[in-house]
């Protein structure tokens, strides 16, 4: 269930559920944002309960009560594993996509951040996104956690990079001091 609740009166404003609304995801939104009279979120995929053709994103207008899905271009999967979400300056949104990497949806098209289309994004060559995922509009630089205990990652820690595309990596001296600098 997913319930909304009036912050000036406290009372229920909304309630999605599979019983009131059957297009709404069976196990509910893993994570949800409210972006102006929308809730967008991802899900864990169910093939049963007559929600086999529910993948990818889910969308619910609550001015008119219809949830849509709107599914990644970057792959044809039953679960794209959408996790973490935040809106960037213009309403698009920032999506963890644990196993693909960090996904932009634009309202009308995906991109996908990986090690494929940056190469070093994560230093073990994995892209299992499953932890928070923010975004900076000033420097336009997406942070996202990587690796859990619950996924097979060799690596856990945060990535930091641009949305225009590839940072190149600073490349790392030890000096040392003793009356002049040696390299």
């Amino acid at each position: 269930k997913l319930r909304i609740y009036d912050l000036a009166t406290g009372g229920l404003w909304k309630e999605y559920s599979v019983d009131s609304n059957p297009t709404f995801p069976y196990r509910g939104l893993k994570r949800g944002l409210w972006n102006d009279g929308l809730i967008v979120g991802g899900f864990t995929y169910e093939s049963l309960y007559g929600q086999a053709d529910y993948r990818g994103l889910c969308i619910i207008d609550t001015s008119t009560d219809v949830i849509t899905y709107n599914r990644p271009s970057w792959a044809s999967v039953n679960n794209y594993g959408l996790g973490d979400i935040c809106k960037g300056e213009s309403g698009e949104y920032f999506i963890a996509a644990n196993g693909y990497g960090i996904t932009l949806f634009d309202g009308t098209a995906w991109t996908l951040y990986d090690n494929d289309a940056l190469p070093g994004l994560t230093p073990s060559g994995e892209d299992y996104f499953a932890n928070p995922v923010v975004y900076n509009p000033t420097t336009r630089m997406i942070v996202a956690g990587h690796g859990t205990a619950y996924y097979p990652a060799t690596w856990s820690g945060l990535v930091m990079f641009s949305r225009d595309g590839y940072i190149r990596q600073s490349n790392y001296t030890i000096g040392t001091l003793s009356g002049s600098w040696s390299w």
